[in-house]
C-alpha cells in the first residue's frame, strides 16, 4: 500500500509501505476512509517542528473495521470507527492516576500515531481496541474525521471553564478555531474572532457574533462590542499570539493556549498576570475525550460543512501546498481513500 512518510530528507513523500497486519488479538484492523490534514503537519512542513521520521503520518481518520483479534469484544467487522491517536500505555504512573495525556510509556513520551508511531495516511490502520470507537449510525463519515480535533477543542473548552456570562476571542479561523468558535457560541455571551484569509474569515462570519482582521479589532473597538470591558477568556488557536491575547484579556481572565508552534517565544512580566489574576492555561492533549467528542459532533448539525475539499493521497504535494498559501480557500482538507 502507499503512505505518506515524513522521510530523513525532511520532507513529505509518498512510497510503498507494508500493510499492517493483526498481531495481538486485542488489535483491530481498520480501512482508512477519510483522514485529515492537520495544523501540526504544515508546522512540520513549515520547519518549525522536528518529528520522527520514517513513519507514515496522519493522527485523524475515520474508517471501516475489516478484521479483528480473537479477544476483541465490543468492536466488530463492518463497524464504522474513528481513531484514538494518542495511545497510552495504562500502566504508567500519569495513566494510573488518570492523566493518560500525560503517558510516559513510550520511552517517556505518550505514543501518537501519525507523531512517533506509523499513522492513518496510508490505506490501512492496526492498533489495540482500546483506542477504536463505534461512531453511531446518525454521523456521517465526514463529521466523524473531525472528532479527534474537536476532541481537542473539547478538552481545553473545558479547561477554559466558560460560563454563559463570558465573552470570548478566538484567535485563527482555522479548523481548531472554527470548532472552537461552534462550541463557544453555544455557551458563552459573546463569541468574536479575528483571521486575515478572507475565505476563513467569511466561514466564522456564519457562526460568531462579530469577526474581524486582525488590525481591526482595537482597544476602541473592543470596548465597544463588549460592554466596555476586555474579553473574559482569549484562545489562541495560532500559537503564536500571545501579546495579542496579553492585550485583549479581561482582569481575572484566561488565556487558552492552543495552537502550537515550538519556535514561538514570549516574553511576559509575571508581576502584571499576578497583580490582575490573569491564567495562562496550557491543558495538554486531550484526556479520555473521545466519547464526549463523538456525542458533541452528533449535536453539531454543521460539522459535515468544515470538510470543504476532499482529495486523494497521490495529489498530495498540491493539497499541502494550497494549506500553506496565504489565498488558501479551504477549512478542513481529508485524504479520501
Amino acid at each position: 500500500m502507499k503512505g505518506l512518510i515524513w522521510s530523513k530528507n525532511k520532507r513529505i513523500e509518498l512510497k510503498e509501505v507494508k500493510e499492517p497486519q493483526i498481531s495481538s488479538s486485542c488489535e483491530v484492523k481498520i480501512e482508512i476512509k477519510y483522514s485529515g490534514i492537520c495544523g501540526t503537519d504544515l508546522q512540520l512542513l513549515k520547519g518549525n517542528s522536528e518529528e520522527m521520521t520514517d513513519i507514515i503520518r496522519g493522527h485523524e481518520a475515520v474508517g471501516k473495521v475489516i478484521e479483528v483479534g480473537d479477544s476483541v469484544k465490543n468492536i466488530k467487522v463492518n463497524d464504522n470507527v474513528v481513531i484514538d491517536p494518542n495511545q497510552y500505555c495504562g500502566k504508567c504512573f500519569y495513566c494510573k492516576n488518570g492523566q493518560t495525556n500525560f503517558c510516559e510509556g513510550d520511552n517517556g513520551k505518550l505514543a501518537i500515531a501519525g507523531i512517533n508511531k506509523n499513522g492513518v495516511f496510508a490505506k490501512y490502520f492496526v492498533c489495540d481496541e482500546t483506542f477504536v470507537y463505534k461512531i453511531p449510525e446518525e454521523l456521517s463519515l465526514k463529521s466523524a474525521v473531525l472528532v479527534e480535533p474537536l476532541a481537542c477543542v473539547l478538552h481545553n473548552i473545558k479547561a477554559a471553564n466558560i460560563q454563559p456570562e463570558d465573552s470570548v476571542l478566538i484567535i485563527g479561523s482555522g479548523p481548531m478555531g472554527v470548532l472552537c468558535q461552534m462550541l463557544t457560541s453555544k455557551i458563552a455571551r459573546l463569541t468574536v474572532a479575528i483571521e486575515k484569509n478572507d475565505y476563513r474569515k467569511d466561514f466564522s462570519n456564519k457562526i460568531c457574533d462579530y469577526v474581524y482582521y486582525p488590525e481591526d479589532l482595537t482597544e476602541e473597538k473592543l470596548r465597544e462590542i463588549n460592554l466596555g470591558r476586555k474579553f473574559d477568556v482569549v484562545i489562541d488557536a495560532v500559537g503564536t499570539q500571545m501579546e495579542m491575547c496579553e492585550s485583549m484579556i479581561e482582569k481575572g481572565g484566561r488565556i487558552i493556549l492552543l495552537g502550537i508552534n515550538p519556535n514561538y517565544n514570549f516574553k511576559f512580566k509575571p508581576s502584571h498576570y499576578l497583580s490582575n489574576g490573569i491564567k495562562i492555561i496550557g491543558s495538554g492533549e486531550y484526556n479520555l475525550m473521545f466519547e464526549k467528542a463523538i456525542k458533541a459532533a452528533i449535536k453539531l448539525k454543521d460539522l459535515e460543512k468544515l470538510v470543504t475539499k476532499t482529495c486523494s493521497i497521490d495529489e498530495f504535494e498540491e493539497s499541502f501546498n494550497e494549506l500553506l498559501s496565504h489565498e488558501m480557500k479551504s477549512m478542513k482538507t481529508v485524504f479520501e481513500f
